[in-house]
């Protein structure tokens, strides 16, 4: 098979490979539900889960990063999908503590290493002179991650009902369809009938990797998307639980459940179509789409907290506290993929791209793992409100971040532009 028989292979996988493998499908939808009534862990056990396998992570991740330069991004995707096969199989049978911990660990090596599928995609459209499509595809691999896990938010509940093992059968299916689509997954140097417009961009390239190679721009690509997705991540939880917590006190639990339940499932619809209408979006506003985003989530922190004090009816609170949440569904996968794309933009070979991936991933992850052990423990003192607030001061943080980055490359690709003529 020649390169550009791989590379149009690769453009039809990457999609579904990408949907299928961005995490534990069915696994996210009921973890604690599982845990609690199949596992018999405690509130305790459970929470600890998260903790020892964020942590082994970020001990573990100068090793992978060796791993990954070791072997390359392609033996790592198939490397990292195997490790999640690995994972569903050891949360599905570990029969104590040690096994499940064993598989929350394997999960957050096997997405570490299976994430270099971004760098993979960055590299093919590069040889086949396609950069500028890298959000398309991206965004159409979301679009089927969101698809699929907005079904299984309404079919899982019932499947565990039937048989509390029946999700996690579905969810060691799909990961062994993932390791099988990732055999097929392919690499490309260059695309030999496509070389003479490489050289016709490269002018323009060249220009593009000065800026994202200074180190003010990437170390702000790194903070912003630090404060950024942890506010998503914590946000996400928190404000559903901040939520739940305020209807407690005017509903019955029937009514609280029946409302989250609807808050939920309009969230994961807005998440599929932020993810169908984003490349659009993307081409509108793509020099100033990360600060956007970043305004995105601190109007969704900000609305929460104006939400809980304004004194207005219960009915209006729950609208705009809707509205908040669901921006949060809004903005997560475009932010990701915008920031992604940015650091894999200034890369100048190979090595630097798994080093910028493997760091932006190292630091959201350690400042996750900071913000959380002390919301933890003010939460033990103060109420979430506090908490929620806080996401919206790092949020307001963010977006100054976000603004300094599209002004800098604002800037520099303007002087350049003054430069040629």
């Amino acid at each position: 098979m020649d390169a550009n028989s791989r590379l149009k292979r690769f453009k039809k996988i990457y999609p579904v490979y990408a949907g299928f493998s961005a995490d534990l499908l069915f696994w996210i939808a009921i973890d604690t539900l599982f845990l609690v009534e199949v596992k018999k862990f405690s509130s305790a056990q459970i929470v600890s889960l998260t903790t020892v396998s964020l942590v082994s992570c970020l001990i573990l991740q100068i090793p992978l990063l060796a791993l990954m330069r070791k072997i390359g991004n392609v033996r790592s995707v198939r490397l990292g999908t195997f490790v999640m096969l690995c994972s569903s199989l050891l949360l599905t049978f570990g029969v104590n503590y040690y096994f499940v911990a064993a598989g929350k660990i394997c999960r957050e090596i096997g997405l570490t290493l299976r994430n270099m599928i971004g760098v993979t995609l960055k590299n093919n459209l590069d040889s086949c002179g396609e950069s500028e499509n890298y959000i398309r595809y991206r965004t159409k691999g979301m679009s089927v991650y969101s698809v699929l896990t907005m079904i299984i938010s309404f079919i899982a509940s019932f499947m565990f009902n039937l048989d509390k093992y029946l999700p996690m059968y579905a969810c060691i299916a799909c990961c062994l369809f993932s390791f099988v689509l990732s055999l097929f997954i392919t690499e490309e140097k260059t695309a030999p009938n496509l070389a003479t417009n490489a050289v016709k961009e490269e002018k323009v390239e060249t220009d593009k990797t000065a800026t994202k190679n200074s180190a003010l721009f990437v170390a702000l690509l790194f903070v912003t998307y630090a404060l950024g997705y942890t506010v998503v991540s914590s946000g996400q939880a928190e404000s559903k639980l901040f939520i739940q917590e305020y209807l407690y006190g005017f509903y019955d639990s029937e009514k609280v459940v029946l409302l989250i339940g609807v808050m939920v499932a309009v969230s994961r619809v807005i998440r599929v179509l932020s993810n169908l209408l984003f490349n659009r979006i993307y081409l509108k506003l793509r020099k100033n789409i990360v600060f956007y985003l970043m305004l995105l989530l601190f109007f969704s922190m900000a609305l929460l907290v104006f939400a809980y004090y304004v004194p207005i009816s219960v009915a209006v609170k729950y609208v705009l506290m809707l509205l908040s949440y669901i921006v949060i569904l809004f903005m997560r996968d475009p932010f990701g993929s915008c920031i992604q794309e940015l650091v894999l933009n200034g890369c100048k070979d190979k090595e630097q791209q798994i080093n910028r991936l493997s760091m932006l991933e190292f630091y959201y992850k350690l400042f996750y793992a900071v913000i959380s052990f002390a919301f933890s423990m003010l939460l033990l003192k103060y109420a979430m409100v506090l908490i929620i607030a806080i996401c919206a001061v790092v949020a307001a943080i963010g977006s100054v971040g976000a603004f300094a980055i599209c002004r800098l490359n604002a800037a520099f690709i303007k002087n350049k532009r003054g430069e040629t003529r």
